[in-house]
């Protein structure tokens, strides 16, 4: 059942029957894990993107769906299974045709510097890397259906697949997967929850980049969602209060991780050959 977490107070002296105005329904998404901040934000930022847009398109309320994982979740958008349901995701071609989305990067494209959890056997090992083809030698783990898995392979590196997330922090404490790799504003948060896995540690040595723009993803039958949250997203872009939130949710992780001191290999995605490059000017350069 879908649980009702937030609704917008009526301004103050608008007439009684702007007050009764139907409000629109926004779902989101459950957390899967404890401490999610990336999936916090993006759902701050949907709230933030709708409040801005109150005025012009009128009250809403928001949803939030049941715990579903990301592969589930993106099944959902494509059959409009719930109300208005949005879900911050990365982008694909394939995924694009299938539905609708709000073309600005969610995340500032922070989330495609990649840091990695590991082991601590495995983090003697990654000391010795210096080149990109030494990073081949190593496996990594991704979620299932998780964008990351297919660029990881078409360049060249060994993906184990897993299906539930927090899977993916034990099996690399326990050297079962070399790598976990995260988005630079991820790690922190995710370090504090899961080192009480003992083994479970990170690399400090280097980061992995390639382009990863997350949108915001719904059904190709929320037409008019997709240009209230792009409206709202860009209302907030040029009143810095977009930025601000994002700093708040990021900030500390970015200082801990200090891409500065890492060697940065880049890599290609090869599931945006469609997308038009607006989106670039937005992205967060280190």
């Amino acid at each position: 059942m879908i649980k009702i977490i937030f609704c917008v107070a009526v301004l103050a002296g608008i007439p009684f029957l702007t007050m009764a105005a139907e409000e629109t329904v926004v779902t989101i998404r459950t957390p899967e894990v404890v401490n999610d901040n990336g999936m916090a934000y993006g759902n701050k930022l949907i709230q933030l993107a709708l409040d801005k847009t109150v005025s012009t398109y009128g009250p809403y309320r928001l949803a939030e769906a049941p715990r579903m994982t990301s592969a589930q979740s993106k099944q959902a958008i494509i059959n409009n299974s719930l109300t208005n349901f949005v879900m911050k995701t990365s982008y694909t071609d394939s995924l694009a045709k299938q539905t609708a989305f709000v073309a600005f990067p969610v995340d500032l494209g922070i989330v495609g510097y990649r840091v990695c959890f590991t082991s601590q056997g495995t983090k003697e090992k990654l000391a010795q890397v210096q080149a990109l083809d030494d990073l081949r030698a190593f496996t990594h783990g991704q979620g299932t259906g998780w964008a990351d898995v297919k660029i990881l392979r078409e360049n060249g590196f060994n993906v184990r697949e897993v299906s539930h997330r927090e899977g993916l922090y034990l099996l690399t404490a326990h050297g079962s997967i070399d790598l976990f790799c995260r988005g630079t504003n991820e790690l922190l948060k995710e370090y504090q929850e899961y080192k009480k896995f003992p083994d479970l540690t990170y690399d400090e040595t280097f980061a992995i980049q390639y382009p990863l723009p997350r949108f915001f993803f719904t059904s190709k039958e929320n037409q008019d969602l997709v240009k209230r949250l792009d409206e709202g997203i860009k209302m907030a872009y040029a009143d810095g209060s977009l930025q601000k939130l994002w700093l708040e949710s990021y900030q500390d992780s970015i200082d801990f991780v200090r891409l500065d001191k890492r060697k940065i290999f880049h890599i290609q995605n090869p599931l945006i050959k469609d997308l038009p490059v607006d989106y670039q000017k937005y992205m967060y350069q280190p």
